[in-house]
């Protein structure tokens, strides 16, 4: 009896051990399939409470910690973060050269993208004889390049004006959910078909609230960037059913007062109507920047 017992009990553990390894769910074919590029954000900057207190004393150095996190679908290699808006005179031994990170962007099993902590410690503080206290404002900025890659689903009609036929869809504006999981998003879209002809209307805009400049200027982030620089995206994929799209302007894509919009064109197809995505893909520089104001005090007279 004690051993059926026994063999009761451990089959009973086996089982509960199973569920609860499957309700994680995190790994799950489920999960995957649920997941969707959403968002309007890259990589996101918190600098942690307390880190620095909002005041400190000379006869303490200055730190500072923040968290840089990937809010956005695209896997981010080697954004350059600094730390900026003191004297460095007052403030030494921070050095001006950024830290480097590299985060894994959202998906099915990392829902949440990747993060990572940084953090920058001075040497001395030293205030000006008769200076009682300073009170810098300090600026993280993240510098790094991202993508957008957009799949809104299209309807392909190779014959518009034929109203005889059932067709499984029609052509007409396009949903494309308002955002892909980064800080540049394809908006809307619009459609025009014709017998020998598809035409899209692309709007693009600047939603992530932070500054876009072109891609291969990364290094002149943050405080080297030209005004030419600024507000330009390239587009590096246009594709629909099969076939490259022709589109216009050329890159690379300037914006106005964050937006834009391109002009693609594909030569009609054969057979009867169906959907299919389309694939885009930009490319851009992007920073972003957040503040914190903290005073220090001469304890030395």
């Amino acid at each position: 009896m004690a051993s059926k017992t026994l063999i009761i009990i451990v089959s009973l553990l086996v089982l509960l051990v199973g569920c609860s390894g499957a309700q994680k769910g995190s790994d799950s074919p489920d999960s995957a399939l649920s997941f969707q590029a959403t968002g309007t954000q890259g990589l996101e900057i918190e600098i942690l409470k307390d880190q620095p207190p909002s005041r400190i004393y000379t006869s303490t150095p200055l730190s500072v910690v923040a968290q840089v996190t990937n809010k956005g679908v695209y896997d981010v290699s080697n954004a350059n973060i600094y730390l900026s808006g003191f004297d460095t005179r007052i403030i030494s031994g921070i050095p001006s050269t950024p830290q480097r990170v590299s985060l894994e962007g959202k998906n099915a099993f990392n829902p949440d993208g990747d993060l990572e902590i940084v953090e920058w410690t001075s040497s001395n503080i030293v205030l000006p004889p008769g200076t009682q206290s300073y009170s810098p404002n300090l600026l993280v900025t993240a510098c790094y390049q991202y993508e957008t890659i957009a799949n809104p689903i299209v309807c392909i009609d190779p014959n518009p004006f034929d109203t005889l036929q059932d067709k499984s869809c029609t052509s007409g504006n396009i949903n494309t959910g308002g955002s892909q999981g980064a800080p540049i998003a394809v908006t809307s879209i619009e459609q025009e078909t014709t017998p020998t002809d598809i035409f899209f209307r692309i709007h693009l805009s600047n939603v992530g609230g932070g500054t876009v400049f072109e891609a291969d200027k990364i290094s002149s982030c943050p405080s080297s960037l030209q005004f030419s620089d600024l507000n330009k995206i390239e587009l590096v994929e246009a594709n629909v059913g099969g076939k490259s799209m022709d589109c216009k302007p050329e890159n690379p894509i300037r914006l106005v007062d964050g937006k834009a919009t391109i002009f693609c064109s594909v030569s009609q197809f054969t057979g009867s109507a169906y959907e299919t995505p389309m694939q885009l893909r930009f490319r851009y520089g992007y920073k972003t920047a957040v503040a914190q104001k903290v005073e220090i005090v001469n304890i030395g007279g």
